[in-house]
């Protein structure tokens, strides 16, 4: 009965990458790897338009949409030639691992970027100081605006940056990561574009309003660990039927912790996951029921329960029916229990009411307010005069303003007391979704500290010598010495039936050699260059073409597609002819060709220089 129903819960599949026969790079550690110099300079450009956008307090747009085209241009050419190569020098794993490098590099570069900036403003300020300018106080003003918003802008420019990145990987290379590399693969591009890696503070009540719930009571201290202590333990009690795992990870004693977080993002969640061991070559993250938010829409589902409690009376009696009520008792108190826990934490009104904050809070907003000052109000937990007092500048609501407000906190009022089951419920699948991100996070970071993103030119012309370089360019970029061809299709047509066609020509006394090529010969090379063919064999009754496939330009490996298009339009053009011929009573060209195709570069024999 309830087992029947507690199976149907799921448990995601563990994410596992092993990168051990990956060479390990001059430091004997981290995976050298060199993006595209294209790539990192129209980054920089498009990154120094979003800092500007971004650190001003009046609403701008981009002065340079063009630059954002640059951006996707060189963005989706590396990644069409990284994920090309799967079919030349690249395991489809190791494709999977390197693309990792691409959002390390854009992490640290936004965060690199507004930290400059708001360095350079102080020495701004200092400067100013010394001179006794007048601007000082203007420029001392938007380095406090600077530092008290500090999370919520670096999120602004990463999430400029990751909502292009997931547009063009939809857009211009879903169907080419389908043909190549393998299947279910996607959920590497859903830990990549996880809203947690856009955040210095997973904390943040910025952050938390647009993606999660605002659980914390206070900027300062997350509540979220204890009330996923309480779930946890509420769940282990009431559902002895499922194993449940705890989000914090034990530590053996002596255990090595990763050894590297460049981006401090292992710091950043230890509050919430716990100290990371070292997982060295095999980065793995295991998941829970617990960790998928559908899980608890299933389990509280009171359509869903009560249709089973009136199948199990119908089919199997009344004892069974009156057991399966005991275990529905079961999960209603794990509401009600959970209920208690935040009424006594004064959180229920809070997150009741952050729905609606959500709906109403905007960038004016946050120069005025904390969200978590907002949800208060709506909440009941303040009344607008101490809500007035708490706004961290003066500001005069006008009264449609005031009207809203109030009308909305009436709206959470009553779906508090109408409605509090939903709430909970709701909480806990936005719970479960944190969970998962947080188990996101943490593996990404893990992978992101095994790189070594090189620029210096000492270090990449050894780290290139050692053969441990893992280079990603885009298609311009690729060196002479990679520019070799490694594929090649080949296409043969011959004119069935030549001899007796010749005869019957010289019996008409006209010449063989100009009808061929007037009819066949002339029209076809005009064709070559359209399909990329080039000319092995053309002479007397047959052609022989090539078709080539260059490692540079792994986006253009359709050899064969150009053949089967070449042998169409020759065809084509042969069939246009001959209804010429008939015409004037000539014999008509019949075509024989055949395609094939070899996965490795044409063998070339020479005659002197030919």
């Amino acid at each position: 009965m309830l087992e029947e129903y507690l199976s149907e819960l799921k448990t995601p599949d563990p994410l596992l990458l092993n990168i051990t026969e990956l060479p390990r790079g001059v430091d004997n550690y981290h995976i050298d790897v060199k993006l595209s110099p294209k790539f990192r300079a129209d980054f920089k450009k498009l990154l120094k338009g979003y800092v500007t956008l971004e650190t001003s307090q009046k609403q701008q747009r981009l002065k340079n949409d063009k630059d954002k085209k640059v951006f996707q241009d060189s963005y989706v050419d590396m990644m069409t030639v990284l994920i090309n190569r799967v079919k030349s020098d690249l395991k489809p794993d190791e494709v999977t691992f390197l693309q990792f490098a691409v959002y390390r590099h854009i992490l640290d570069g936004t965060k690199s970027a507004l930290d400059d900036f708001i360095k350079d403003s102080r020495a701004r300020l200092t400067e100013l100081r010394s001179k006794s300018s007048g601007k000082a106080l203007s420029v001392q003003d938007q380095v406090f605006w600077l530092s008290k918003h500090y999370h919520t802008i670096l999120y602004a420019i990463n999430r400029h940056f990751f909502v292009m990145l997931k547009q063009f990987e939809s857009y211009d290379l879903q169907a080419l990561r389908r043909q190549y590399l393998n299947p279910g693969d996607e959920i590497y591009l859903d830990i990549l574009f996880n809203p947690m890696l856009l955040t210095a503070s997973l904390d943040a009540d910025n952050f938390l309003i647009e993606k999660y719930l605002l659980w914390n009571k206070s900027s300062d201290t997350s509540e979220f660990p204890d009330l996923n202590n309480h779930l946890e333990a509420l769940c282990r009690e009431m559902l002895p039927e499922v194993e449940v795992s705890t989000l914090v990870d034990e530590v053996k004693p002596n255990e090595q912790l990763e050894i590297y977080d460049d981006l401090g993002g292992l710091k950043i969640c230890k509050h919430l996951l716990g100290p990371s061991p070292n997982m060295k070559n095999i980065i793995s993250e295991s998941f829970s029921w617990m960790e998928v938010p559908a899980n608890f829409s299933h389990l509280f589902n009171r359509e869903q329960l009560d249709e089973l409690t009136r199948s199990i009376k119908k089919e199997q009696g009344l004892k069974a029916w009156w057991q399966f009520r005991g275990h529905r008792k079961r999960l209603d108190k794990i509401i009600n229990e959970f209920n208690k826990i935040l009424k006594s934490k004064n959180l229920l009104q809070q997150l009741t009411a952050f729905n609606h904050t959500r709906k109403i809070f905007n960038r004016q907003l946050a120069q005025i307010m904390d969200p978590l000052v907002l949800s208060k109000y709506l909440g009941g937990e303040i009344n607008f005069k101490n809500f007035q007092k708490r706004l961290n500048r003066d500001y005069e609501f006008t009264k449609t303003e005031v009207k809203s407000m109030r009308d909305t906190a009436k709206e959470v009022k009553e779906e508090l007391e109408n409605n509090a089951s939903d709430v909970i419920i709701k909480l806990l699948t936005v719970m479960a979704q944190y969970r998962q991100h947080l188990k996101y996070y943490r593996f990404a970071h893990r992978v992101f500290n095994r790189f070594s993103l090189l620029t210096d030119e000492e270090q990449l012309k050894l780290s290139s010598q050692a053969g441990t370089l893992y280079q990603m360019p885009i298609a311009s970029e690729v060196t002479d010495d990679e520019s070799r061809i490694v594929h090649h299709s080949i296409l043969k047509a011959d004119v069935r039936g030549s001899t007796t066609v010749t005869d019957e020509l010289e019996r008409k006394e006209l010449n063989p050699a100009s009808y061929f090529s007037l009819r066949f010969f002339g029209p076809i090379n005009k064709v070559l260059e359209t399909y990329g063919a080039n000319k092995v064999f053309i002479e007397g009754d047959a052609a022989i073409l090539s078709f080539l496939e260059f490692e540079k330009d792994p986006q253009h490996w359709h050899s064969v597609a150009h053949a089967c298009g070449m042998a169409k339009a020759m065809l084509s053009i042969v069939s246009a002819n001959n209804k010429y011929s008939k015409e004037m009573d000539l014999p008509p060209i019949e075509l024989g060709i055949g395609v094939c195709y070899a996965d490795y570069a044409p063998r070339f024999l020479y005659d002197g220089d030919t």
